[in-house]
Order: C-alpha cells, then structure tokens, then sequence
C-alpha cells in the first residue's frame, strides 16, 4: 500500500516484488488523496508486473535511483508499450554526453584535455547521447567544426581529439574504443614551425622585453641561450644551479630521466646567476611576482599567466605578435646547426632521445664547410693539386 512520509507532500511507492524482498521507498509523485492512492497503486502493481515479465533491470534502477519510478509509470502506459520499454533500458544504458563528461572532468589533469572536454559539449548538435560518439560520420563533423573555428590540427589532436578518447575509456573501456576509432586519422600535420630570428629581430626582443620587465628578459634570454623550454625553466629553482660545474639541472617530464644536467655557456650561466642572486636555495630562478595580491589559484598557473601577459607586451612592441615562448627553443639549434655543430651534439644539448626530433628544431640545413673539408682530405692524402683525375 501507498504511504506518506511526514513533511513531504507526495505518496511512496514500495512493493514486495518477491518473497523477503521489499523494494525502497520511492516517490510517486502523487499527493495524498484518494485519486493519487489510486494512481499509486497502481504503480505498486506495474512494478510487480514489470519484475515478472522481463524489465526486471529497469525496476532495479528505479530501486536504485538511476530512474525515476514516474518515467517508468509513463513508459508503461504508453500505447505501444514493449517499445516505450525498450527505448526506456536504450536510454539508461546510453546516458547522456554532458553527463558523462561531467563525471570524467574530475579525474583529468590535462589542461587541454579538459580544454578538448569543453569543446567537446560546446560543438555538438543538441543533447545527444554518448552513443553519438561511436559514430565516425560525427566524430569528424566535431573536427571538422573545431578546424573551421581557427584551431590547428595539432592543438585539435592534443584537446578535442584527447577528450574523445577519454569519454569513450570510461563508458565503455580501451579495446571497445579502439575498436569505434579504428579507422579513423587523428587531426594534426608535422610538429615543424619555421622560426628565423635574426640578430637584429633577436636584438629588439630583448630590449622590448627588458623595458616591460626585467625578470622577462632574464628569463627570455637564458630560454634562447639554453634552448630550455618554458615549463622545465619555470620549474628551476635557484639550488638547480650547481656553481663547481658551471651547469643547470634541468626537470625535465618529457625525458625519461626526468633529469638531465645541461653545461651552461658563459653568458647563459652569468644570467643565470643573476636570477638567482639573493635568493634562498628554494626559490624560483624566475619568480615572476604580480603587480597586486591575490588569493586562490594554482600558484605555477598563475607564474605561467604572468609570465604569458608580460610576453604578449614584448613580443608586440618588438614587431613579433606570432613568435611564441616555445619558438625560443628553435633559435639555438638553429645557429648551432649554421656554425657546423654536428646533430649528436646537437641532440644532447637539446635533451632529445632521437636525432629525428632535433632536426624539427632546425630550420636551415647545415652546410658542409670547407675548412672541415680540407682536413679530411688532408688526412686522406689527397690534397695536393697535381693528383691526376681521370677522364679530365
């Protein structure tokens, strides 16, 4: 029998659906009057229908308060209603995309995943189900959209294309989602940017960035002289800097070292040293303070917006509005490369595990200089210019 509880308004359903089994209470939706008794047990008797007849799972997540006991009276007095039924189990196994993004949003670290996450909701048409995902034909319409919008392949493989994989991970497992993306190309082209920056660009740059701050410039210059990347010299702190050998340790999470000890060169370690003046031994090397106080927030993330505002400024006025913090790891490669520098070394500098990776930090190809030429020949014995050449 229907029964209220005291203080709330509505009639409670709990019907034995089978002996020693009594099913939780849960609201009718009905007021307690002579038709909502009625109309509730009424529901009491679709329940112990509905679990003799084969929606026994369906009466389960009313107990268990995946569904509402009201959707699933409806479902039952539709016309047609094995089919209204099945729609019904469809949708409770299929629940929606924002409500699954919104259960794996928690558990991701990843800035652009999160980021991919967001975009993810943002271009999909309407309210559809995860299911939507399974389907190829809409996966490359949410890429396509996101490219039309300016993003780059790159930046839609590392975000949206990430926030897919996550989705499909946790609502139905790795093997079921390689299986929906088998098929399928993530977006993105060659991770190569051409940067040419020439004295005279790389001489205004850091007149620019010294006039907006002079942690900037320290900074930009030890990026350029190094070829550090933003995140391991944001992380460098001032007992990183090991004087007796004239070397930076560099927390590095790409390398699998996660470690590496990088020999300065003069003017790189005289910078570094006068970041570090003064400072105790935990601090940063590059702290970048804020103008006002403020409270909350990741303190790395608010350095790095910080850091990202004051570089914006100096990139402006220096006449650089494309150049990005990470291009400043191109330059050194690139000079060194110019000057002969072998790719091996080249490589260690640059903390690479493949000579591959560190020819897409080279932008013009190294050529061959004479000099080095000579002395093989040389060594060779055959520099003197009598030697007879055949067929001359």
């Amino acid at each position: 029998m229907p029964f209220s509880r005291k203080g709330r308004p509505h009639l409670y359903v709990a019907p034995v659906l089978e002996p020693g089994r009594r099913m939780r209470p849960r609201s009718s939706g009905e007021p307690d009057t002579r038709e909502g008794r009625r109309r509730a047990r009424d529901m009491e008797a679709a329940l112990r229908q509905l679990w003799r007849t084969g929606w026994r799972d369906l009466v389960e997540r009313v107990e268990r308060g995946e569904l509402s006991l009201v959707t699933l009276w409806v479902a039952y007095q539709d016309r047609d209603q094995a089919a209204a039924l099945e729609a019904l189990r469809h949708a409770a196994d299929d629940p929606l995309l924002s409500s699954v993004v919104e259960r794996v949003r928690g558990s991701v670290k990843d800035a652009r995943t999160r980021e991919g996450l967001d975009q993810l909701l943002e271009l999909a048409p309407g309210s559809p189900r995860v299911s939507w995902l399974t389907d190829h034909k809409n996966i490359q319409s949410l890429i396509a959209k996101a490219l039309e919008q300016g993003r780059k392949p790159n930046s839609v493989r590392r975000s949206l294309w990430q926030a897919i994989r996550v989705v499909l991970d946790a609502e139905y497992g790795i093997a079921r989602r390689q299986q929906i993306l088998a098929g399928l190309k993530a977006p993105g082209g060659k991770d190569e940017r051409r940067v040419d920056l020439g004295p005279d660009e790389l001489r205004r740059l850091l007149d620019e960035c010294e006039r907006v701050d002079p942690e900037l410039w320290r900074f930009v210059l030890t990026a350029i002289l190094t070829a550090i990347d933003e995140g391991p010299l944001l992380r460098a702190r001032v007992r990183h800097l090991i004087e007796d050998q004239g070397a930076l340790a560099v927390l590095d999470t790409k390398t699998a070292s996660r470690m590496r000890l990088l020999r300065l060169p003069e003017p790189a370690l005289a910078v570094v040293r006068l970041a570090a003046g003064g400072k105790p031994s935990s601090a940063y090397l590059f702290e970048f303070p804020q103008r006002r106080r403020s409270r909350g927030g990741d303190p790395d993330a608010r350095r790095r917006w910080q850091l990202r505002k004051r570089w914006e400024r100096a990139r402006a006025a220096a006449g650089l509005p494309g150049l990005r913090i990470k291009d400043l790891r191109h330059v050194l490669p690139t000079y060194l490369a110019m000057l002969g520098c072998s790719m091996r070394q080249i490589m260690e500098i640059m903390g690479h595990a493949d000579v591959k990776t560190t020819t897409r930090y080279i932008t013009h190809q190294p050529v061959g200089d004479p000099e080095w030429m000579l002395r093989a020949a040389q060594a060779m014995g055959l520099d003197r210019p009598h030697l007879h050449v055949r067929g001359a």
